[in-house]
């Protein structure tokens, strides 16, 4: 189904399984795939509040146009597997044609920059011309070379992209690992998280875990038994979800006794993709402190939850 065909009622129709958690004298009913949890003491009450916070989401994100970033249920991945592979031929053989052009894209960066000048003048073409008329000589196949061509190109610009992105986290996680140390971390605590997903899970080497807040603002507090002097850090956002997980404010503080804190660093508007890493050098930081905190925040409508597989932090070796 293409995706502008997928409204309301087809996402209403998807069939989610739904987690039930025990927690006191209330339960939570928790869909994995959406972050979308809803609590009550009564199963009935808590599965219709559950199914209202399902479609205000899906509301909203067809709203903003971003249907493609619904995860749909993990059984449809399947069912819908062979018959990708069968309609998906012509494009995996365009695929290995467009493997061949990334090699030579490669090859030098005079290349690849006049890729990226090319692929964005053609795309502002495209969004400027009109949608063509079907011919009224239905044996007659509109010309679509030029839009094949464009798509190719915008194709090879995203993998590009990726490659870079790639080559990028490659590099850093070489100089990290020949020039940095972890930091020896005492307590790690969190301002709030979501049941079964607490902050210890950003600490435990296991990219497939990961930590969960349960509101649009939260922040992380690390302690050291000795001041430390934090230099760099690293973080990876959750693997199963969408980009949309990812923090869009960021702020380090640091302190000498968890009470007055000093400003290290902030950054603003981020942009995260699935399962992305991003590190962080704080060269400028010239003090040592045994706090250290970790401001969250996500200010975007849509998915107001932050979730964080791992994140480290490093000292330069000594």
């Amino acid at each position: 189904m293409d995706i502008k065909e997928k409204d309301l009622d087809y996402f209403k129709s998807l069939k989610y399984h739904i987690e039930v958690i025990k927690n006191n004298s209330k339960l939570i009913l928790y869909i994995p795939e959406l972050s979308l949890f809803a609590e009550d003491e009564n199963f009935e009450r808590a599965h219709e509040k559950l199914e209202s916070e399902k479609e205000r989401y899906f509301i909203k994100m067809i709203e903003f146009g971003a249907q493609d970033e619904i995860v749909e249920p993990s059984y449809l991945s399947r069912k819908a597997l062979k018959k990708t592979l069968r309609s998906q031929i012509p494009f995996f053989v365009k695929l290995l044609t467009i493997s061949a052009v990334i090699v030579g894209i490669l090859a030098t960066i005079d290349e690849i920059s006049s890729t990226f000048k090319y692929v964005k003048s053609a795309s502002k073409k495209v969004s400027r011309m009109d949608i063509p008329q079907i011919p009224k000589d239905f044996t007659q196949k509109p010309h679509k070379s030029f839009l094949d061509d464009i798509n190719v190109e915008q194709t090879v610009f995203q993998i590009v992209n990726a490659l870079e992105k790639h080559g990028k986290v490659k590099e850093e996680t070489k100089l990290l690992s020949s020039q940095y140390e972890l930091l020896t971390l005492e307590n790690v605590l969190s301002s709030n998280h979501l049941n079964n997903f607490p902050v210890e899970l950003a600490f435990d080497s296991n990219v497939f875990t990961f930590w969960h807040s349960s509101e649009n603002e939260a922040y992380i507090t690390v302690s050291s038994k000795i001041p430390t002097k934090l230099q760099a850090l690293r973080l990876t956002l959750r693997q199963d979800a969408p980009g949309l997980q990812g923090p869009d404010d960021f702020i380090v503080e640091g302190s000498h006794d968890n009470i007055n804190w000093d400003h290290i660093y902030d950054a603003s508007q981020l942009v995260w993709g699935q399962g992305e890493t991003k590190s962080i050098f704080l060269e400028d930081n010239s003090s040592e402190y045994r706090y250290y905190k970790f401001h969250f925040k996500k200010w975007g409508i849509v998915k107001n939850f932050i979730s964080i597989s791992e994140m480290r932090l490093y000292k330069r070796k000594s």
